[in-house]
C-alpha cells in the first residue's frame, strides 16, 4: 500500500506538472522533460525476455506529434519577424533526431554499459517461492552470528533448495523465462505424514534431529536431504515440494499478504526431521555406466554452450584416468580442491560482471567462494553431459556441545558464516548425491571411499573438523551476484518482486522524490522564463531593437489568442481591425503602430 501510493503520489504530480506546461504556460520543453522521465522509469525494469525497446515507440510518436501542435512564442527569435512557423515536418524531424540520439548517442558518454550505481529494477530476478539473495551477503557479515541449532548423532548439511536452472548469471527454481514461480499443486504435500521422496533411491543413511531457530527469519525451513519426514509448530502452515526439494512455511497460494511474504521461519521456530541420506557406494554409481541426456533436458539444459569449460572439463577426465560417470565427478571435484587445486577460497573478492565473469574465475582469477566453486563445477558437468545442479543453505556449523554418553547426539550451532552453496550430481535410482568443489573449512566433500560423509557426534569429540573459517571485515565493496553467482534465500522477508521489502520502500520514495526535485527545478525554470526575457530586452543596446523584439513578442500572442495577422495585412490595418473588434484600446495601438514604425525607419537608417 505504501508503494502504492508513493507512486500513484508520483504520477499524479507529474501528470498535472505536464497538464500546466502546456496549457497553462504553453511551454513544450520542459513537459516533454517531465513526461520523458515518468515515461523512462518502467523502462528501466527489464521484462525478460521481451525487449524493452518496442515499450519506446509510442512515447516518441506522441512527443513528435506534440511537437507538430506547439511553437514557440518567440518565432522571430527576438529580434526580427518571421512568418515562419513549425509545422509537420518539423516536429516529425524533431522526433527522428531524438531518437537517432537516444539510439547512439549514450555510448559515446563515460561509462556507458558500465554496472548502474543504483539498480531501480528487481531484473528478471523470480518470485513467489524462490531462493535469490547472494550468499556473500551473510559471508561478509561483520559480526558472524549463531542462527540455528540442531541436536543429532550426525552432521549433515541443512539444505534450503535446490536450484535447477541456470540462466547465464544465476542458478534458480523453475523455467529461466518465468518471472513468478510457482509448483505444481501435485507437486505439494502436507508435512502431517510420511513425505515422497523427490526421486528414488536405493540405499541411505537414516538421519534424525531436532531443529531450533536461534536467530533466522525466512519462509524456508533448512532440512537434510533427502526429507521423509518433518514436525514442526502446527500453526506454521508447512508445505514439502517435490520440485526442488523444499519445504515452505505457508500455503504457496496464500503466503503473500498484502504484497509481504509472510515468514514463518523466524527465533524460537523449532521442528523434528527424518531423512534419508543418500549413501551409495561407488561400486554402486560406477557400475550404472554412462546414460546419454538428451542435450535439452533440463538436468543438463544450459543457457549457451560454453565449449572452453566442457574442453577443460574432459581434459580433467583424461588426465585423471577417468572412464565412468562417478569418477569424471569426483576428478573435477578434486581439481577445484586437490592438493595440486590452484584454485583459493577468499570472500573478498572482486566482482565478476558480464558473460565471460564464469570464464574469468576458472582461467584467470580461480579466487572466489562457493558460490562461484559451484557454479563452475555443475556448468562443466552440465557441459559434458553430466546431469547437475545447485543446492544452497548451511554447513553443519560446529559441534558446540558433545554426546553426554557414547552414541548419543550432540549439539551443532550453525553460524551466519556456514551458509553455503553445494553441487548435487543425479544418478539413476541412487538420487541426487552431494559434491563439494570449494576449497574452504567446514565441508565434506564426498570421496571415493564415501560418497555421503556424515561424521558422527563422537567422532568429533575433542576436534574441531567441523570449525567455521574466521570471518574477516566486511570489504567496502561487497561482490554483487554475477555470471557465478548461487543464490540463498535471505533472513530477511523477501517480497513478490524479489527484494527485501524495506529496500523496495526506500528505492521507490528515493524515485518519488527525485521526480518531484525534477519538476520542481523545471517549474522554477519556466517560471523564470519571462523575467528572463524582460532582463534580455533590458540589455538590448539599440532602443530601435527593443522595440522590434516587443512587437515579436505582441504579435506572436495575439496569434495564439485567434486574432493574429492576416494574410497581406499592414501593422496599422491590423491595428484598426483590433480597435473595431474590440481586442484592444484606440491609444496603446496607435503606439503599437507610431514605435514600430519608427523602429523600422530607424533600422533602415
Amino acid at each position: 500500500n505504501s508503494i502504492m501510493l508513493l507512486l500513484t503520489a508520483g504520477v499524479w504530480a507529474v501528470t498535472h506538472f505536464v497538464h500546466e506546461s502546456l496549457v497553462r504556460f504553453e511551454r513544450a520543453a520542459p513537459a516533454l522533460l517531465a513526461g520523458g522521465i515518468l515515461w523512462m522509469m518502467p523502462l528501466a525494469v527489464p521484462r525478460a525476455p521481451d525487449p524493452t525497446w518496442p515499450n519506446t515507440v509510442p512515447m516518441f510518436v506522441a512527443v513528435g506529434f506534440l511537437l507538430t501542435l506547439v511553437q514557440p512564442q518567440d518565432a522571430g527569435r527576438w529580434t526580427r519577424e518571421s512568418n515562419a512557423r513549425p509545422g509537420l515536418m518539423t516536429g516529425l524531424g524533431l522526433a527522428v533526431a531524438a531518437s537517432i540520439g537516444a539510439l547512439f548517442l549514450p555510448t559515446l558518454l563515460p561509462g556507458y554499459a558500465a554496472p548502474a550505481w543504483l539498480d531501480v529494477g528487481a531484473g528478471s530476478d523470480p518470485r513467489g517461492y524462490q531462493p535469490i539473495v547472494d550468499v556473500g551477503d551473510r559471508l561478509h557479515l561483520p559480526n558472524p552470528r549463531d542462527i540455528l541449532e540442531f541436536e543429532s548423532t550426525n552432521s549433515t548439511y541443512l539444505r534450503l533448495a535446490a536450484l535447477d536452472t541456470f540462466d547465464g548469471r544465476t542458478w534458480r527454481l523453475g523455467p529461466a523465462n518465468v518471472d513468478t514461480y510457482r509448483p505444481d499443486p501435485a507437486n505439494l504435500h502436507s508435512t502431517g505424514a510420511r513425505l515422497p521422496y523427490e526421486v528414488p533411491i536405493a540405499v541411505g543413511n537414516p538421519f534424525r534431529a531436532r531443529v531450533e531457530v536461534i536467530d533466522l527469519e525466512n519462509i524456508y525451513v533448512p532440512v537434510p536431504y533427502q526429507l521423509d519426514r518433518i514436525d514442526g509448530p502446527t500453526d506454521a502452515g508447512l508445505f514439502y515440494s517435490t520440485e526442488g526439494g523444499f519445504v515452505a512455511t505457508g500455503d504457496v497460494t496464500d503466503n503473500e499478504l498484502n504484497g509481504e511474504v509472510r515468514v514463518g521461519v523466524r527465533p524460537g521456530f523449532t521442528y523434528d526431521v527424518e531423512a534419508l541420506v543418500p549413501s551409495p557406494t561407488h561400486a554402486q554409481l560406477a557400475g550404472l555406466g554412462d546414460v546419454i541426456w538428451p542435450p535439452g533436458a533440463p538436468q543438463v539444459a544450459l543457457p549457451r554452450a560454453y565449449p572452453d569449460l566442457a574442453a577443460q572439463a574432459q581434459q580433467v577426465y583424461i588426465n585423471a584416468g577417468a572412464t565412468t560417470t562417478i569418477d569424471r565427478v569426483l576428478a573435477l571435484q578434486e581439481w577445484f580442491i586437490g592438493a595440486d587445486s590452484t584454485f583459493t577460497y577468499s570472500t573478498n573478492v572482486e566482482e565478476l560482471r558480464g558473460d565471460d565473469a564464469l570464464l574469468d574465475f576458472v582461467f584467470n582469477t580461480q579466487t572466489g567462494y562457493c558460490e562461484y566453486f559451484s557454479t563452475a563445477m555443475a556448468v562443466m558437468l552440465r557441459a559434458t553431459g553430466i546431469p547437475a545442479r545447485v543446492s544452497v543453505g548451511f554447513l553443519p556449523g560446529r559441534l558446540s556441545t558433545p554426546p553426554t554418553q557414547p552414541g548419543g547426539p550432540g549439539t551443532f550451532t550453525i553460524a551466519t558464516t556456514d551458509a553455503h552453496a553445494w553441487v548435487e550430481v543425479f544418478f539413476d535410482g541412487f538420487g541426487w548425491i552431494r559434491m563439494d568443489p570449494t576449497p574452504r573449512a567446514g565441508t565434506l566433500p564426498s570421496s571415493v571411499d564415501n560418497l555421503a560423509p556424515q561424521p558422527a557426534a563422537d567422532d568429533l569429540r575433542g576436534t574441531e573438523p567441523l570449525e567455521r573459517p574466521t570471518a574477516t571485515a566486511a570489504p567496502t565493496d561487497q561482490p554483487t551476484p554475477t555470471t557465478s553467482d548461487a543464490p540463498v534465500p535471505s533472513e530477511e522477508p523477501v517480497d513478490a518482486g524479489g527484494t527485501v521489502g524495506s529496500e523496495v520502500v526506500a528505492t521507490s520514495a528515493r524515485l518519488v522524490v527525485l521526480l518531484l526535485v525534477l519538476a520542481a527545478i523545471t517549474v522554477g525554470a519556466v517560471q523564470a522564463l519571462p523575467r528572463l526575457r524582460r532582463w534580455r530586452d533590458r540589455r538590448v543596446d539599440d532602443p530601435a531593437e527593443a522595440v522590434v523584439a516587443a512587437q515579436q513578442r505582441v504579435l506572436a500572442t495575439a496569434a495564439q489568442l485567434g486574432f493574429g495577422r492576416r494574410p497581406g495585412e499592414t501593422l496599422g490595418e491590423l491595428a484598426e481591425r483590433w480597435v473595431a473588434e474590440g481586442s484592444a484600446a484606440a491609444e496603446p495601438a496607435a503606439a503599437l503602430v507610431r514605435l514600430s514604425n519608427a523602429a523600422a525607419f530607424a533600422r533602415r537608417a
